[in-house]
């Protein structure tokens, strides 16, 4: 229905599963021990398409889910720059639109969404689960690429998918064009 309505072409909607994540959330609360940290919850995770059952029983959309999900994996491991496999203008606003609206929940790997075009052969973003933080200040950093957990210093694995636009120059220049446009 999201993808009629919006008048893309069928394809698979993919998104990283969460059960790890949501396993050792019930351990910690259930035992009172943190564990999230050193869970490898997000590098366990596999990549699953919506309507997994129409994907597999369509030769086609198999296809193309298989294609997207291989592309996917290689940006959650972070082993392949982002210019040749997402619509970077589409990334862009949304990443513009979400610090204007300070709302970043839907950046965590985990809460992202992502359609596979069959016509482009790329990855966009669908907006899913951007919130506002209760705890967000006005010393809460407002442009996403300005935080000190950047990609640059980040060591932990999940957080390579949220920062790692931040390392293309074409990106960023089409980012900083709609915070200025945005404003």
């Amino acid at each position: 229905e999201l993808l009629k309505r919006s008048g893309k072409s069928p394809g698979p909607i993919l998104k990283i599963d969460e059960e790890g994540f949501w396993e050792t959330k019930i351990f910690e609360r259930e035992n009172g021990e943190e564990i999230q940290e050193y869970y490898p919850f997000y590098e366990a995770s596999v990549i699953r398409p919506f309507n997994e059952k129409k994907i597999l029983k369509s030769p086609k959309l198999y296809k193309q889910f298989l294609e997207a999900q291989s592309m996917l994996d290689s940006i959650k491991n972070g082993n392949t720059p982002i210019d040749k496999i997402i619509k970077l203008d589409e990334l862009a606003k949304l990443y513009a639109i979400c610090d204007m609206a300070r709302v970043n929940h839907g950046f965590a790997a985990l809460n992202q969404r992502w359609y596979y075009d069959s016509e482009s052969l790329l990855l966009e973003p669908i907006a899913h689960d951007f919130n506002g933080e209760s705890r967000q200040t006005d010393k809460t950093p407002v442009i996403y690429g300005f935080r000190d957990t950047n990609l640059v210093t980040m060591t932990e694995p999940k957080y390579t998918i949220p920062f790692l636009p931040m390392n293309s120059s074409k990106f960023n220049e089409l980012y900083y064009k709609y915070l200025n446009m945005y404003c």
